[in-house]
């Protein structure tokens, strides 16, 4: 899900970088497509504030770093979904590191606290994702075989 430069492991301290600053990080994966592109999405990062669901956050999943959706609190487990994602991943809350603050999609900023960006999520959200999943692999499957 995410990207780390060459030789150096960002995750090693990111919980001091976190008390110094924002993090911004390059997406890599799937996983929250359609929000996220991959290898083009930049996503800042900070200090987590409070637990809610609906919001992403950066959490340790089986070895990996992981950005997803919150769906479900149940008392000491989060439950943890991609927007492009099916399969749902359930993790205490010592695993969360940061919660996500803003995107960047080519040159625009998308900030996860604006009405739009909240009112593209509930919409999203709504529709079946089964179907927008293979409906979007299907038309990522033809684009690439031509």
């Amino acid at each position: 899900m995410m990207e780390k430069d060459k030789g150096i492991n960002v995750f090693d301290d990111i919980d001091a970088l976190l008390e110094v600053s924002d993090v911004t990080l390059t997406v890599t994966g799937t996983s929250m497509w359609p929000f996220f592109k991959e290898n083009k999405t930049k996503v800042k990062l900070a200090k987590i504030t409070e637990i809610k669901k609906g919001k992403s956050y950066l959490f340790e999943f089986e070895g990996r770093h992981v950005i997803h959706r919150l769906v479900k609190i149940k008392g000491e487990d989060l439950i943890f979904r991609g927007d492009g994602n099916v399969k749902r991943e359930t993790v205490k809350k010592e695993s969360l590191i940061a919660e996500l603050v803003s995107y960047k999609n080519k040159k625009k900023e998308i900030f996860v606290t604006s009405k739009k960006y909240r009112f593209k999520v509930f919409i999203y959200r709504l529709l079946p994702r089964r179907i927008i999943i293979k409906l979007f692999k299907r038309i990522k499957w033809q684009t690439n075989n031509f």
